[in-house]
This record gives C-alpha cells, sequence and structure tokens, in this order.
C-alpha cells in the first residue's frame, strides 16, 4: 500500500538569469567615451612594434600641441614592448639602445679606431713653439719684412737720392742711426736662424747615430728608444727634417731683409759723408789751432753732436797729432 504524497507548497517561480558568456580569448572593444582617444605615446609606449611614431601620433588624433609633447618624449619611452623571450630586432627601436650588447664586429672595429687615434694624435709641444706658425706669420705679412724689395730699391734709388739729399743733417743722422739698429737686428736674426739650422742638421745626424747603433748593438724596443729620445727632443726625423725646411725658407727672406737694411743704410751714408767732405774742404786753416772744420748736427732734444776740434784743450789737440801728452810737438827735418 503506497504512502499518499504530500505535495509541497509550490514556491513562487524565480527567473533565472542566463549563463555568463564563455571567457573570449579577444578583448572586448572600450566603450565609447566623449573625450578622444589619448595617443599611444603619451602612456610611455607603443601599442603595437610595428607602429612608428609619427604614424602612432597622426592615429591618436590628438592636437599638435600633444604631438610636439610626444615627439619631445624620451627615447626611452617611445621604444616599444618587447615581449619576454623575444629575439632582438633591429627594427624594434628607433633609437640605440645602450643596454642591448653591441656587435662584436662593431666592438673590435671601434677599439682599432680608438687605438689608432692615440697613436696618431701628437699635439705640439707646450714649451717649443711650432715653427710653422713662424713661416705662416711671415707668408702672410705679418712678421719681419722689408718694406721695399731689393729690385724696387734700385730702381727708385735715385728719386730715393734726391729726396734725402734736402734733408737737413739732423734728421738723417737720425734715419742712419735708425737704419743701423735695423740692419743690426736683421744681422743677429740671421745669426740665429742659421744655428737653428745647425741645430736642425746636428740632431738629425745624432738620431740616424742612434737608430743604427739601436739596430746593431743595443737592440731596445721601439717605445723604450721614443722615451730615450724624448729626453733630447720631441720630435723626430720626419718633424726635424720639416723644420729643417722651413728654417731655410726663413733664413733666405732673412737674408734679403739684411740685404735692403744694409744697402739704405749706405744710401744714407754717402750723403752723410759727402756733406761732410764738403764742410772740411770749405773750410781753411784760419789759425794753427783750427786745423779741423767744425760739422754740428743739433737734434732736437737739445743735445748736438759736434765734430770740432777748435774747443778742443792743448793736450787732445796734441794728442790727435800724435804727441805725447804734455810733450811738445815733433819738430820738422828741415
Amino acid at each position: 500500500m503506497s504512502s499518499p504524497s504530500h505535495s509541497q507548497p509550490s514556491s513562487p517561480s524565480r527567473v533565472s538569469s542566463p549563463p555568463p558568456p564563455p571567457p573570449s580569448s579577444s578583448p572586448s572593444p572600450p566603450s565609447p567615451s566623449n573625450s578622444p582617444p589619448s595617443s599611444p605615446l603619451s602612456s610611455g609606449r607603443a601599442t603595437t612594434p610595428e607602429m612608428s611614431l609619427f604614424y602612432s601620433s597622426s592615429k591618436s588624433g590628438s592636437s599638435p600641441n600633444t604631438m610636439n609633447s610626444d615627439l619631445c618624449t624620451s627615447p626611452l619611452s617611445t621604444r616599444s614592448e618587447r615581449t619576454p623571450g623575444s629575439p632582438a630586432k633591429e627594427t624594434d627601436s628607433i633609437f640605440f639602445d645602450p643596454s642591448r650588447p653591441l656587435n662584436p664586429e662593431r666592438a673590435a672595429r671601434r677599439r682599432f679606431i680608438q687605438d689608432r687615434m692615440k697613436r696618431k694624435q701628437h699635439p705640439y709641444s707646450v714649451y717649443s713653439a711650432p715653427i710653422e706658425v713662424r713661416y705662416a706669420a711671415r707668408v702672410m705679412g705679418r712678421d719681419r719684412d722689408p718694406y721695399v724689395s731689393f729690385e724696387t730699391l734700385l730702381q727708385h734709388f735715385g728719386l730715393l737720392e734726391n729726396g734725402l739729399a734736402q734733408l737737413r743733417s739732423s734728421t738723417l743722422y737720425k734715419g742712419y742711426k735708425a737704419k743701423l739698429a735695423a740692419r743690426e737686428t736683421a744681422r743677429q736674426r740671421l745669426v740665429v736662424t742659421a744655428w737653428e739650422i745647425e741645430e736642425s742638421e746636428c740632431f738629425t745626424a745624432f738620431l740616424d747615430a742612434l737608430h743604427n747603433e739601436n739596430k746593431e748593438r743595443l737592440g731596445f724596443a721601439d717605445r723604450e728608444l721614443q722615451s730615450f729620445r724624448s729626453i733630447f727632443s720631441d720630435r723626430g726625423c720626419k718633424e726635424v727634417e720639416d723644420d729643417k725646411d722651413y728654417l731655410q725658407a726663413i733664413y733666405e727672406d732673412e737674408c734679403e731683409v739684411l740685404h735692403v737694411t744694409s744697402a739704405q743704410a749706405e744710401q744714407i751714408s754717402k750723403i752723410l759723408g759727402s756733406r761732410t767732405k764738403d764742410a772740411f774742404l770749405q773750410s781753411g786753416p784760419t789759425d794753427s789751432r783750427s786745423r779741423l772744420p767744425s760739422l754740428e748736427i743739433h737734434n732736437s732734444d737739445d743735445d748736438e753732436i759736434v765734430l770740432d776740434d777748435s774747443s778742443d784743450s792743448d793736450s787732445d789737440e796734441e794728442e790727435c797729432l800724435g804727441a805725447p801728452v804734455g810733450g811738445e810737438a815733433p819738430h820738422d827735418a828741415n
């Protein structure tokens, strides 16, 4: 006999919610927003490796000011993000990545260039003045050069002599002293340059003998030989030969300077000598005391150069005539 079934009161029916959709691998599209989408570069990195800088800025739809700020961002922020384990590519970044290991061939090439630059770059010494600068100054006319060449001086010799003849003796004497000083300066410069050439030749002979002796007997390494040579000079054989060529050109220029200044001084001395000769011939012996004429050259400094023995003492006159001081003049044999 079956038991009677007790019917339970039915609960109010509930509407069951639909089951959630299965998770999808593709992300859902972003909800639309009123604000314009931001640039991928504004977040610090690009969304895709293939998206370039200008392409991402144009697709962002930002204002020109935002685009400029994107262009001024750090190179590290514009680098595309790589997934771990992905091989590094040259196209992953438009800038140089210092954290990326260098190519061994490039590193070896860079070391080779640096070593070669260290070997070849030798600056001028602080203590020795470069002769190239000195010669360049001469070529550019900024060093000691004659105002006129010797050919020009010979061509206008008559005109210059007529002009000098119209000057006073005091002015001519000052010009003569100036030319004598210029001639002595040129002579001293010529002597110094000649000794510099002699020094270059002797030092070249010393370097040749040193290299020959090192090759035959000593057997020093090149670095040891260079350090030993640097005790005497910081220049090698090639540099010394170049210096000798420069010095030879300077020597020829200084010879021309000395030639021109000597010719000018000689021209002035001839005019002064002719005036002194005329003064000697025109003045006659008025008494026994005035045997020499007087030639006075007055300077603007109130000092005068007197070539006159009329104001000298008796002892000076007797000494000029050849008699001893305090003695008597020699008598004539007749």
